[in-house]
């Protein structure tokens, strides 16, 4: 199958395409996806690269993209931007990207690009998956400069997953069920609280806990039908949710978040792979690269103001912290409430001292004490 991908690239770089004249993109500031693969034929079937948008934040997200002719380095149509939902992951095949919608231009099939993408969003990420719809095989490829789970960490102390095969994609002649691992490296148990998310609104779809021993593993099927115990054991199974297959939705994916139930950074490995039923065996598909390099924005338990404010006599002013929605200490899986903000009037030479509090969307309220 190899060879397959080997043969496709002879094909790469030559084709009529519609290209603007421009300066040189400084490609520093953003992620590189190459080989991005458009409707390539071969005997085998057509292969096509896919590449899915995952927003780990807590409000929408934009995602700027640029298409480049590797053969000439020119942009390929226009820039745009896409607006993925706050922990959703949306799919699109590079075809659908040269569409008025986004780039807006013509291209010949048979033909490789470079896809220039970045997001101010410290959790965002993404994927590109190969397939081929004549053998079923996929592939994630994947190059990451930075590991999403790396950033995700770093931001929100959350393991993520995504574009787990929902039932829509495990029941029929072509099935593609997901595998789902926990292993718990620490030395001592730990609980576990896992939010299954809907992939392509970002919504919640049900939360389960687990508990997993020392050096120990939990594994379940996101979805298997194929006995009353896996279907009992899936994970949509225990969240109850039930993917919608109506007219153009087709809800085929589900994203995890996984956290420590201390709030702690989890010492744990979580990892997904997706059964071809068709060519049998498994594929690897939990690497997903970060937009930007790993930055803590979690906030401390404790905030102070410690200095001199001169005041004229008899003035009073007032002192306030303020926490905007975006400083969570967790992954957030509904919207905290806009700002918290704790406040004090101040006297010349006086000293106050005063409390607040932050309850992040998961885990425990964070007190805000400092003396004023």
């Amino acid at each position: 199958m190899r060879k397959l991908f080997a043969c496709l690239f002879v094909a790469l770089l030559g084709s009529a395409t519609v290209e603007k004249a421009q300066a040189a993109i400084d490609g520093s500031t953003y992620s590189i996806i190459p080989s991005v693969l458009n409707t390539i034929v071969t005997t085998s079937g057509q292969t096509d690269s896919y590449i899915r948008l995952f927003n780990g934040g807590i409000t929408s997200a934009q995602f700027d993209l640029i298409i480049v002719n590797p053969a000439t380095g020119v942009t390929v149509g226009s820039p745009f931007s896409i607006s993925v939902p706050s922990h959703a992951s949306l799919q699109f095949r590079i075809g659908e990207l040269f569409g008025s919608q986004y780039a807006n231009t013509t291209v010949s099939n048979g033909t490789g690009w470079i896809v220039y993408l970045k997001s101010s969003e410290a959790r965002a990420g993404y994927q590109h998956v190969y397939y081929n719809d004549g053998t079923k095989f996929f592939e994630n490829a994947s190059v990451c400069t930075n590991l999403l789970n790396q950033s995700t960490l770093a931001a929100s102390n959350t393991l993520v997953l995504t574009n787990l095969t929902s039932s829509l994609l495990v029941t029929g002649g072509n099935s593609y069920p997901t595998s789902v691992l926990i292993h718990n490296y620490a030395a001592t148990a730990a609980t576990y609280h896992i939010v299954g998310v809907n992939a392509r609104t970002g919504e919640t779809i049900g939360t389960k806990d687990v508990t997993i021993q020392a050096n120990q593993t939990f594994s379940a099927p996101f979805y298997n039908g194929a006995n009353a115990t896996t279907l009992s054991n899936s994970l949509q199974t225990q969240f109850g949710w039930q993917p919608v297959s109506s007219g153009s939705i087709f809800e085929l994916w589900a994203n995890l978040l996984i956290t420590e139930s201390t709030g702690a950074a989890p010492q744990a490995t979580a990892i997904h792979s997706i059964g071809n039923n068709t060519l049998g065996g498994s594929f690897a598909m939990t690497t997903a690269c970060a937009l930007n390099a790993p930055v803590s924005t979690a906030i401390t338990t404790t905030a102070a103001f410690d200095g001199v404010v001169a005041l004229s006599n008899g003035t009073t002013g007032t002192f306030s912290l303020t926490i905007p929605a975006s400083a969570s200490t967790a992954s957030a899986v509904e919207t905290p409430s806009a700002v918290e903000k704790a406040s004090a009037v101040e006297h010349q030479q006086a000293s106050v001292t005063i409390s607040g509090s932050y309850k992040p969307p998961t885990g425990s309220a964070v007190t805000l004490t400092g003396t004023y």
